[in-house]
């Protein structure tokens, strides 16, 4: 998740408050999967109509959450507030088959 980012003024005249939030990270990538086995006398039980064997999938991350930002400014005179949220992460692939 990208950071926060708060900003505030409070003048008796002008003033500007400007907040720009972090940047996501980007998503992990999915690897292997391996479902072992104790020994030979091991095995795997599913139930159910149709249950044929059991599915293993390794997943890859998605990408991070970008950063919120709030600005907020009070004054008697100009007063601007600028607030900008960051970029979220891009997402991971799955390595081809």
């Amino acid at each position: 998740m990208g950071g926060y980012a708060f900003s505030g003024s409070v003048s008796p005249g002008s003033s500007v408050s400007v907040g720009i939030g972090g940047s996501g990270a980007m998503g992990g990538n999915a690897g292997t999967v391996e479902v072992l086995f104790g020994d030979a006398a091991s095995s795997i039980t599913t139930t159910g109509q149709a249950a044929h064997g059991i599915f293993a999938q390794s997943i890859g991350g998605g990408g991070g959450s970008g950063g919120f930002s709030i600005a907020a400014t009070a004054g008697a005179g100009f007063n601007a507030a600028i607030s900008m949220g960051g970029d979220g992460g891009g997402g991971a692939a799955m390595p081809k088959q």
